[in-house]
């Protein structure tokens, strides 16, 4: 008898000291012994030590016996070996293993059993991932089966996965279908293909570094592809150095040379039949004369028939796009035969109704309108989105549509779908919305405003409540704060809605309500123009432009492309909805946009340069101020050196808020006749928010209006014509009426006091930053 001793962990000693370990867990029946498949790592580890131990202390082993367990050991080796192998079986439909530390992560649950060949059955526990998806060696959907001692692979499920197999008599390829990578490789061991995880490789890892080249084609590619007997002859008589004795044959083709001896055929016509179809449609005027006559007259509807033999000519096509290139001159019979080639219909006569499918949209100028208003009665304006706006309306007209690609309805093969409610891309769906929406708002007794479509008021005893709709943005407000909490709540019980709270951005405008007032600015647009076009880091100057800058057609000066210039005008434009002080610039500079120079593109960079010192610029508009309205006319006669046009501009005070402010120009004879028609176009302005502030129940008589010229002003109050006024146009009276009418009064303003001198020409730079900031 012998006894065997080997070297021993401290590990191993201290599972002979303190005994087996047992791992618990506890849940709400109390504390358990783990099940084997929920051990940690560490756990396992332990449960080694542990068997390690019961070996030592229970060893006392003979030769015989010895051997008998090296040769056990060196079995359970093999075995160990041959689980890390996975078995390619194209019978097996499922991933599936019975060790669970392969995996990477599992989720355990229930899925019921897996069926042997010999009809035994197997538990599932889980399913998990197998590999590393960095290393491109993820296995995905493996089964953990209870009791299962070999590890498989589905081939159906990895060519599910965009797997392509291959096979030979010693081994076998997985390959990436879409970019052919190799992903893993088996081997064939005792007529079984096996793969081992731990060791597949990527194609990432392989590349061939060995290219065998013929080097008569070597030689012809490095000397410019020239022809064979001239490399023949350079080799036979060695003028080339290095050039090695080769005999170049004739018959060695270069793939290069001959693709550079093709000569490119031209391409045929095509639709040739169908061109002449479209010219001979064009040429049919009884085919427009009914619809034209009928919209020439202002009417909203134009019936069009068509017979059968022209029906059959526009349904030769079926593409929109097609339509507009082949119709470019007569977009209005593009579209009718777009419709017409959408239809199924059997009737010999067509009638198409070409009926009004626009919708109310909020105009800036109302928001700048409400604003101040908001501001003046002392409550805060907030905002809500709907979500799927256009989803929520029903349309009115009869809308067919065909099937989406890929439905098929065995019943009704060759049907159209007819729509019952509207849809994101129909033209119908803004108008639908709208419609449901002021449905559902005349139902709670809110009134829609005579001017303004999307405003809605309702009135309580002694609050009101405003509600301006954009789109999908409901802007609303009340002089009490629960009558807000209230309208929230039943917008979000009729439509699927989400609260913004306090109004902060809208429609591009930065808003700040305060306690003292409310700020409106683009500050976060303008940063982004800037940053656009690369000038955020540029000096800045006081003044839009020098006040000594006449800028013209430049002639003689260097032509640049308009198209970033065009650019820059664009995104100006849109800041002057919040920038009075740049609407003269902007309008003078976008002028120049057909035909640019080099001094209109300096000119225009100069303007941003001013931007950039005047990002935080915007309108103020205060509390506790009166609800008067006050308007300031100027003029600047034959300003504009290109045609000798005058430049005029008005611009109207709600209180001391600025709410609305125009540019203009026109062509007069004399100061006193651009002054009186500057101020004839502010009285088209305030009778508009004169009816607009009878919505927010206030009303205005007699509004002042501030002009500069004695003349103009004894002109609207003196109805006699003389020789000076006999040219100009009877509709330029029409202020002189309404001061009759009371509607509105032309007082002087001293030239210092004039507040719309800046919409017409350039200013030094102390009466620009005066104005400015009055503004």
């Amino acid at each position: 008898m012998r006894i065997f001793i080997e070297a021993i962990d401290i590990a191993v000693w201290d599972a002979i000291e303190n005994g087996p370990y047992i791992p618990m867990t506890e849940d709400g029946d109390g504390k358990r012994e783990k099940h084997w498949s929920e051990w940690s790592d560490d756990e396992k580890k332990i449960a080694q030590y542990d068997y390690r131990a019961k070996n030592i202390i229970t060893s006392t082993l003979s030769i015989d016996e010895f051997k008998m367990n090296s040769k056990i050991k060196r079995e359970n080796e093999c075995l160990r070996a041959k689980s890390l192998l996975w078995y390619l079986d194209s019978g097996c439909s499922r991933h599936m293993t019975g060790d669970p530390s392969k995996f990477s992560n599992m989720k355990l649950k229930n899925e019921g059993f897996v069926t042997y060949g010999d009809n035994n059955k197997g538990k599932i526990l889980g399913c998990g991932n197998i590999g590393n998806s960095s290393s491109s060696t993820l296995i995905e959907n493996v089964l953990l089966v209870e009791g299962l001692k070999h590890n498989f692979l589905s081939i159906s499920q990895l060519s599910d996965k965009g797997f392509k197999i291959e096979f030979d008599n010693t081994c076998c390829l997985i390959c990436d279908k879409l970019t052919k990578e190799i992903r893993f490789i088996g081997k064939r061991i005792d007529n079984i293909y096996m793969l081992n995880l731990e060791h597949s490789i990527a194609i990432s890892n392989t590349k061939c570094l060995i290219t065998n080249e013929d080097n008569i084609r070597l030689w012809h590619r490095r000397v410019a592809h020239i022809d064979m007997d001239h490399l023949n002859k350079l080799s036979r008589k060695e003028l080339v150095i290095g050039l090695p004795k080769l005999k170049f044959s004739k018959d060695k083709l270069c793939d290069a040379c001959q693709k550079g001896k093709q000569v490119k055929a031209s391409f045929k016509r095509k639709n040739r039949e169908q061109r002449l179809t479209i010219r001979k449609t064009m040429s049919t005027q009884k085919l427009l004369n009914p619809l034209k006559v009928n919209l020439l007259q202002g009417r909203r509807k134009g019936n069009l028939l068509l017979k059968r033999k022209s029906w059959k000519n526009l349904l030769t096509i079926g593409s929109q796009q097609r339509l507009k290139r082949k119709f470019s001159t007569n977009l209005l019979l593009a579209k009718i035969s777009f419709l017409l080639s959408k239809v199924l219909n059997e009737t010999n006569i067509i009638h198409i109704f070409i009926t009004n499918n626009y919708v109310s949209v909020l105009d800036i100028s109302t928001v700048v309108l409400l604003l101040p208003y908001a501001s003046i009665m002392n409550f805060k304006l907030y905002q809500m989105d709907v979500k799927s706006a256009f989803l929520n309306g029903f349309i009115q007209e009869e809308v067919y549509v065909e099937k989406p690609p890929g439905f098929v309805d065995f019943k009704y093969p060759n049907h159209v779908c007819k729509l019952k409610k509207a849809l994101y891309g129909l033209k119908q769906a803004p108008r639908s919305w709208y419609d449901r929406l002021s449905k559902f708002f005349n139902e709670n007794d809110y009134v829609i405003g005579k001017v303004d479509n999307t405003l809605f008021v309702k009135k309580f005893k002694n609050d009101t409540m405003y509600v301006q709709i954009y789109v999908d943005d409901i802007v609303f407000g009340s002089t009490n704060l629960s009558l807000c909490k209230e309208f929230a709540k039943t917008m979000q019980g009729e439509f699927e809605m989400s609260m913004m709270g306090e109004l902060t951005f809208f429609l591009g405008l930065q808003i700040k309500q305060m306690s003292d007032g409310i700020f409106i600015s683009q500050n976060k647009y303008c940063n982004e123009l800037l940053k656009k076009f690369g000038m955020e880091g540029c000096k800045e100057v006081a003044t839009p432009i020098s006040n000594s800058c006449n800028l013209d057609l430049d002639e003689k000066g260097i032509a640049i492309n308009n198209s970033k210039y065009r650019d820059i005008i664009g995104s100006l434009l849109y800041l002057t909805s919040s920038r009075p002080d740049i609407m003269f610039v902007v309008c003078l500079c976008a002028r120049f946009q057909a035909n640019t120079k080099k001094s209109h593109m300096k000119s225009v960079k100069r303007f941003l340069k001013y931007l950039r010192g005047t990002t935080n610029v915007g309108l103020w508009y205060p509390k506790g101020v009166s609800l008067s309205l006050i308007g300031y006319s100027d003029s600047d006669y034959a300003g504009c050196r290109l045609d000798r046009k005058s430049t005029s501009g008005t611009c109207h005070l709600l209180g001391s808020a600025l709410v609305s402010w125009k540019k203009q120009t026109c062509v007069t004879l004399s100061i006193t006749e651009v002054e009186y028609i500057a101020a004839g176009s502010y009285c088209t302005q305030i009778l508009w928010m004169k009816q607009q502030q009878k919505d927010y129940e206030t009303e205005l008589n007699k509004i002042p209006l501030r002009c500069d010229n004695t003349s103009a002003i004894n002109l609207t109050k003196n109805p006699i014509l003389h020789s000076r006024t006999k040219h100009i146009e009877i509709r330029n009276h029409f202020l002189r009426d309404h001061v009759q009418k009371n509607d509105c009064v032309v007082d002087f303003v001293e030239t210092n006091k004039q507040l719309a001198d800046i919409f017409t020409k350039p200013l030094p730079k102390e009466r620009f930053n005066q104005l400015r900031i009055e503004l």
